[in-house]
């Protein structure tokens, strides 16, 4: 008998169904660590989208930017996620007086938007494509509805989500 204890040696000497469980074992682990690459590489794609995203929102877009792209046939998609509130008011004043007034009542003055306005209205306003969408299942065909009109009509589409909690 070979005294050789390599890897190699091992796996040539074993038994037909002992490779047969190994390469299987192989396979998934090469499976696993591709969905795992994929995971992180998604991540960080989304990520940068969620930087750019947050980069373009805080830069806002004015009224005047708005008739700027509707007279000059200029395609802007805008979305508005709506949800009722300023939440960064809501925030800042529970992080400055976590045990306040508005934090122990659950009242936030000048922190809601009730009535929620309806932003899809300005849009349209400067004869662009507004839209309200009021659950999950119809944004991916609002999104395709706003790009077509910005991509083909070369105006402006605002999605006013509304993000319920």
């Amino acid at each position: 008998m070979n005294n050789d204890m390599s890897i190699v040696s091992l796996v040539l000497h074993a038994s037909f169904v002992v490779q047969i469980v190994m390469v299987i074992l192989l396979s998934i682990s090469v499976a696993s660590w591709a969905a795992i690459i994929r995971k992180i590489t998604a991540i960080k794609r989304i990520q940068n989208l969620n930087e750019e995203f947050e980069r373009v929102f805080w830069s806002g877009i004015s009224l005047n930017e708005l008739l700027t792209c509707a007279r000059e046939k200029i395609g802007v998609t805008v979305v508005v996620f709506n949800n009722g509130a300023w939440e960064e008011v809501r925030k800042g004043t529970t992080n400055v007086h976590p045990q306040g007034w508005a934090a122990a009542t659950g009242h936030y003055p000048f922190a809601t938007l009730e009535p929620s306005p309806r932003f899809e209205e300005i849009v349209r306003a400067f004869d662009g494509h507004g839209e309200r969408v009021e659950s999950p299942d119809e944004l991916p065909r609002a999104l395709r509805r706003a790009l077509r009109v910005v991509r083909r009509e070369r105006r402006q589409a605002l999605l006013n989500v509304v993000c319920r909690r």
